[in-house]
């Protein structure tokens, strides 16, 4: 009546509350397993996000580089393209004013060739005139000068001086004996183109002056 307990009830009952212990370690032990797998996760998900987040800046920096060294080749190539349009033009620059010391240099002598061979303006007479010949000498002191008027053109200074064909010209009033038409025209040249000239003149067999106005055009190897 006063209960009685079998011994292997009694050990049946330990046993259940030891496996019920023994089961909620385990489950303790899953938990803080877990939860250190948790935290693990996390601490694997941060040092991801750090490592992309360096990665992302390490890129734009790399990107910064990379646009400053595009920028600083962009820049030479401009300032390459300044300096050869430099060189262009100084060398234009280099051959304009050697052209122009050329044709400096150049200009005098072109300048003496053209006074050389442009004729002397000398004075005009309108007169033809030829070397006396044997049929009809002029002569003084046995020796043959003077020059032949072969024709006079009209309305010219001879003409308006009087000079008549036949006429031989012997001198000029400044004393220049004239031999032939070489001496005629060499001192013709010797005369201011507008001077008031004064001629010696033989007209059957008499000596006289006739006084002629002329004017200034080129030389003529017969008319003068």
């Amino acid at each position: 009546g006063g209960g009685y307990v079998s011994p292997n009830s009694s050990s049946r009952g330990g046993g259940a509350l030891s496996s019920v212990r023994s089961e909620h370690k385990h489950v303790q032990e899953r938990q803080q397993w877990f939860k250190e797998f948790d935290e693990i996760e996390k601490l694997w998900a941060q040092k991801f996000t750090t490592q992309e987040a360096l990665w992302h800046v390490r890129v734009k920096e790399q990107e910064e580089i990379f646009q400053e060294k595009q920028n600083e080749s962009q820049n030479k190539i401009l300032s390459l393209e300044k300096e050869l349009e430099n060189l262009k033009q100084q060398l234009k620059s280099q051959q304009t004013a050697s052209s122009s010391v050329t044709t400096a240099h150049q200009s005098p002598s072109h300048a003496t060739l053209t006074t050389q061979h442009t004729p002397k303006a000398v004075p005009r007479l309108g007169l033809e005139i030829s070397d006396c010949k044997a049929s009809s000498p002029h002569k003084s002191n046995g020796t043959l000068f003077g020059v032949k008027v072969v024709s006079v053109s009209p309305n010219s200074p001879g003409f308006a001086g009087g000079v008549h064909a036949g006429d031989i010209i012997t001198q000029f009033s400044c004393g220049t004996p004239i031999y032939d038409r070489a001496t005629f025209r060499e001192a013709m040249r010797t005369l201011c183109p507008t001077s008031v000239l004064t001629l010696m003149v033989v007209r059957n067999g008499t000596e006289q002056q006739v006084t002629l106005y002329p004017y200034a055009a080129g030389d003529s190897a017969v008319h003068i």
